[in-house]
């Protein structure tokens, strides 16, 4: 498992289990991935989306490479879009068949979230990113060799568009029976219960 440590969602090296840190060969690599003032300006005079190209740096790359050199792997498995920018690198050092685990459509989550957006200045420049993002993410689906979905509705939406990819649904889920799970739960009239992280953006959208 080689991983970008962000500053987001540091976690110190030493906090990881030796058991899984020896059946993974686990390694990061630490990037500030924060986007900034700066570097969204300056990504305007690319062709890139900048929701992208803050996952890329050399040194991941570089890590990347040395591990595709020390071992023969069947599958590279991408977590999320984010990592695509590496595609490149691993068919290059790798025989190795590439699966990109797509959590969401990124594209239609921030579509979602430019909707609600109240400043017509910063919606402005998310309908540019976003409209990069979105030929971006379409290309990568039709570069890798199967694209692993959380939800149906997400394979749906994937095939509508390129119906002769390799699009699976992978349900990510736990086994409640390690769990203690209680009944007595008092309900409440006219309430919604949320469970999910809420620095991160479509969550507060709901």
């Amino acid at each position: 498992m080689l991983t970008i440590n962000t500053k987001k969602h540091f976690k110190e090296d030493s906090s990881v289990p030796q058991e899984f840190k020896t059946k993974t060969h686990y390694r990061s690599v630490y990037k500030d991935t924060s986007p900034g003032a700066l570097g969204a300006f300056l990504n305007l005079f690319s062709s890139k989306s900048y929701f992208i190209s803050r996952f890329y740096f050399k040194e991941f790359e570089d890590a990347l490479i040395e591990t595709l050199k020390k071992n023969t792997f069947d599958i590279v498995q991408l977590e999320g879009l984010f990592m695509a920018p590496y595609i490149a690198t691993i068919k290059k050092f790798s025989k190795a068949k590439i699966a990109l685990r797509a959590h969401n459509i990124e594209h239609l989550i921030w579509q979602r979230h430019i909707a609600n957006e109240s400043s017509g200045l910063k919606r402005s420049y998310l309908k540019i990113q976003n409209s990069r993002l979105k030929i971006y993410e379409e290309e990568i689906f039709t570069k890798v060799d199967v694209i692993v979905t959380i939800t149906d509705a997400d394979k749906d939406h994937i095939h509508k568009q390129f119906p002769k990819l390799n699009v699976v649904t992978c349900l990510t889920g736990v086994d409640l029976a390690d769990y203690e799970q209680s009944t007595n739960v008092k309900k409440q009239e006219n309430t919604i219960f949320s469970f999910g992280s809420m620095d991160w953006m479509p969550n507060l959208n709901l």
